[in-house]
């Protein structure tokens, strides 16, 4: 598998050799990048990405994503506290996934399971309306240790959304992995 991230940024060369602000060849570098876990090659498309739309939420997620791996929390922190809120022009969910990156962020790079936990709990408070939340949510309280929380927030999301099918199938490949 890692050859084909390393073939999808071999690609796209090509295409940036041609034209070097390619949003969509720059994005596919930047994803292919963390899939290769090549931070320093993902972190160059995400920053030239942010030089070309430096109001996108979701390239800053990205760069955000990159410094990370690399080690340079404190810049991803700030990163991630500057687009929490911001409205991404393509994705009606990036609001609260956003949030929701912050909540993951603070568990394993703060090593801060309860302030994870918390934030968990605000961005469901603050994007009640958002169906894309809870199976995110329940996977980041899932990785702060907190299955039960999971369990419990997909539980009710399948109470106020009894026909989708989606919950219901999370919920239940939940059930049969306890």
């Amino acid at each position: 598998q890692m050859r084909n991230f390393e073939e999808a940024m071999l690609a796209t060369d090509g295409v940036l050799q041609r034209d070097p602000d390619s949003e969509a060849a720059l994005l596919v570098r930047a994803q292919a990048a963390i899939g290769a876990n090549d931070a320093a090659a993902a972190l160059t498309a995400a920053e030239h990405l942010v030089a070309l739309q430096p109001d996108d939420p979701g390239y800053k997620s990205l760069q955000a994503g990159s410094l990370m791996s690399l080690g340079k929390v404190d810049e991803a922190e700030k990163i991630l506290l500057a687009i929490e809120g911001v409205p991404w022009a393509n994705d009606p969910s990036g609001v609260g996934k956003t949030c929701l990156v912050l909540a993951n962020f603070y568990g394993r790079f703060r090593t801060d399971p309860e302030r994870a936990a918390a934030k968990v709990a605000e961005c469901l408070a603050r994007y009640p309306d958002d169906p894309a939340l809870p199976p995110i949510a329940a996977d980041s309280y899932d990785q702060i240790g907190r299955p039960e929380l999971a369990t419990a927030l997909m539980r009710q999301a399948l109470e106020e959304a009894p026909d989708d099918l989606s919950l219901r199938q999370v919920l239940a490949k939940r059930m049969l992995a306890q």
